[in-house]
C-alpha cells in the first residue's frame, strides 16, 4: 500500500505543481529530486521491517508497483492536462521517475521502460534541456 500512497502523491500533493527540473543543477529547484532517494529507501526499508522473511523479492515487487502505479498516474494527468492540480512542469515530473531507477539498486530500467517507453523519457529530456538552457549548450 506504501508504493501505491507514493504514487498516488503525483497527483494530489504541491510538491509536483512546482517541481521544475534544472539541468544545471542535474536537480528540482524545490528539492524534489531528494524524494526520489527517500522514496526508494522508505519502501525497501518498511519492506524490510514487515516482512519477517525479509525477502527481497516482495521488496523488488513493492518498488516496481510505485513505478507502474506512477506511471500509469502521470500518464493518466498528461492526457487530462485541463486538470489544474497537476503539475506545472510535466517533463520534469517524468524525469522523476528516472532519478527515482537511478537509486533504485534493486531494479532494472527495464522495468521503467514497460511502463514508459525510452522515447518518451528522451524527448521529456530534450524538452527540459532545450527549453531550460534556451538553446544554449550545457556547461
Amino acid at each position: 500500500l506504501l508504493p501505491v500512497m507514493y504514487a498516488a502523491s503525483f497527483a494530489t500533493s504541491s510538491v509536483w505543481r512546482e517541481a521544475v527540473y534544472k539541468p544545471q543543477i542535474e536537480g528540482y529547484l524545490n528539492n524534489a529530486h531528494c524524494l526520489a532517494r527517500c522514496i526508494n529507501d522508505l519502501i525497501v526499508c518498511f519492506g524490510s521491517i514487515t516482512n519477517p522473511t525479509s525477502n527481497e523479492m516482495d521488496i523488488v515487487a513493492s518498488l516496481q508497483k510505485f513505478v507502474e502505479v506512477s506511471s500509469v498516474v502521470l500518464l493518466r494527468m498528461a492526457r487530462a492536462k485541463e486538470d489544474r492540480r497537476g503539475p506545472v512542469d510535466f517533463p520534469s515530473v517524468i524525469v522523476f521517475l528516472d532519478k527515482f531507477m537511478d537509486n533504485a539498486s534493486l531494479l532494472t530500467y527495464d522495468v521503467l521502460e514497460s511502463c514508459l517507453p525510452y522515447a518518451l523519457l528522451r524527448n521529456m529530456y530534450k524538452d527540459i534541456y532545450e527549453v531550460k538552457t534556451q538553446g544554449k549548450p550545457v556547461d
